[in-house]
């Protein structure tokens, strides 16, 4: 009996006896504890399990109300976009217009002028040479079209005519002029007489303080980040007045001159017109192309011959007897 244990169960039928050996005692109490063990092992998984989860749902509710805030910004995005989109194409609708409404004035200013068509494959310069020009008209020309360097003291080109990286903003752009060096106070001179159609300060170009000037036969000259204007709208200048001092207003990096020369709303490389002069007369014939210069050389020298005073008749020294 001394490795024996035993049970009893009393219930109303009686009392009854379970005699089991001890080795039996003992592994019933491995076991029961196995169990306890598991099931201490179960809840501890289960809890774990339970964390996990509730660690996902508050993540993807995070996620979720991350993916709507995005949405909303790209919703508010898209429609700034449809809305920027609109205004461009309005804007494009506008200049679409002007750019036909400059069409119709560019040919019509052709026809008074008598521009060839530009398919004309006659050499230009011939043309113009058979006018055979006198020195008074040609001395006329230089004195009304753009002609020579804007800049009173000349101290080198920082920036040509054409294509460049722009120095402020950094973007590709095409130059459409020619930045001369200087330093503040230099004197910038009228290179053409004219009457000038805008002087101030201009935001919306970036060349700050300038001077617009229109000169004859559809020439135009504009003279940008200047430090003053000594000019007013709608005065008349004559070639080599001084009309501004050197500055550093607007997009720019220091003190310098933007020049620009344009034919009927046309831009055109200042540097031909700049080397023009008597000795080198015939070479702007042939570098800008875009003037219709025959047809302008005559007209100008109809114009010279109307406004020329009549020449006196001879008078006779011989006394009628």
């Amino acid at each position: 009996m001394k490795n024996r244990f035993t049970i009893t169960i009393s219930d109303v039928h009686g009392v009854r006896h379970y005699t089991f050996n001890q080795l039996v005692k003992r592994f019933f109490w491995w076991v029961v504890m196995g169990l306890v063990i598991l099931a201490a092992i179960s809840l501890a998984l289960i809890w774990g399990l339970r964390q996990e989860v509730q660690l996902l749902q508050q993540k993807r509710a995070e996620a979720l109300a991350r993916y709507e805030q995005l949405l909303e910004q790209r919703a508010g995005e898209l429609s700034a976009y449809q809305a920027a989109t609109q205004k461009l194409q309005q804007e494009l609708d506008a200049k679409g217009q002007h750019l036909e409404n400059l069409d119709a004035a560019v040919a019509a200013l052709e026809a008074m002028l008598g521009a060839e068509p530009e398919d004309d494959t006659a050499p230009l310069a011939q043309r113009v040479e058979n006018l055979k020009l006198t020195m008074g008209e040609k001395r006329y020309l230089l004195q009304v079209i753009p002609s020579g360097r804007p800049v009173q003291t000349f101290k080198g080109v920082s920036s040509s005519f054409g294509w460049r990286k722009h120095p402020v903003t950094s973007k590709r752009e095409f130059h459409k002029g020619i930045d001369y060096r200087g330093k503040l106070g230099d004197k910038i001179i009228a290179t053409a007489d004219g009457v000038v159609e805008y002087a101030g300060y201009h935001k919306s170009s970036g060349y700050g303080n300038m001077v617009l000037i229109d000169h004859a036969f559809g020439f135009r000259t504009l003279y940008g980040h200047l430090k003053k204007v000594l000019v007013k709208n709608g005065q008349v200048v004559k070639k080599g007045d001084v009309i501004a001092l050197m500055g550093n207003t607007g997009l720019s990096t220091g003190p310098h001159l933007h020049y620009e020369i344009s034919f009927i709303q046309r831009s055109l490389n200042p540097a031909p017109f700049v080397a023009w002069d008597l000795k080198h007369y015939d070479a702007i014939f042939k570098k800008a192309r875009h003037v219709p210069w025959d047809s302008l050389v005559e007209r100008v020298k109809q114009y010279i011959q109307a406004v020329a005073p009549p020449s006196l008749p001879a008078m006779s020294t011989s006394r009628a007897n």
